[in-house]
């Protein structure tokens, strides 16, 4: 038989491909993406780690008072005791998809799309809370400004 051929196959085989003819497909499929260039792919990275930290440092300042930078020290050691980890998972798994890669790979199916959802609503959140602070800030500039009004119109702007 010759390399990419399909053999007929009978209703209890299904049907042969040889690895050559697959990956001739999976090469089509990956030039119809557009990669971001390393600008665009750090500002987004860099937007995602800082607007998480300070949110965090903003609560902790809120809620622990005076002893909110302890309660960032004892957070950024916890992290730092699992780099190695965190190093190893992105080196082992390079794919899109984070966390449910991850538990893709070591959990169960159901349990890695729940992780799956949970990650959609959180960054659903997210969205929304930073369009409300931002209508909010816009407010305290301009007041005629409706804070909810304009959060609704900034995130159909950017969805």
């Amino acid at each position: 038989m010759t390399t990419g051929t399909i053999v007929t196959p009978t209703p209890q085989q299904g049907e042969v491909r040889y690895i050559k003819e697959l990956e001739t497909e999976r090469d089509v499929e990956s030039t119809k993406h557009v990669k971001l260039n390393q600008i665009l792919a750090t500002s987004i990275c860099g937007n995602d780690i800082t607007s998480s930290c300070l949110y965090v440092s903003a609560f902790c300042a809120l809620y622990a008072g005076p002893y909110a930078p302890l309660s960032l020290l004892l957070v950024a050691a916890v992290l730092f005791l699992f780099r190695r980890v965190y190093g190893e998972v992105g080196t082992a798994l390079p794919l899109n998809g984070g966390a449910y890669n991850v538990l893709l790979n070591t959990t169960s199916k159901r349990f890695a799309s729940l992780a799956a959802c949970l990650t959609i609503l959180s960054y659903i959140a997210t969205a929304v809370i930073s369009a409300y602070e931002a209508m909010h800030y816009a407010h305290q500039i301009w007041r005629g400004l409706h804070v909810i009004p304009a959060t609704i119109l900034l995130l159909s702007l950017f969805a």
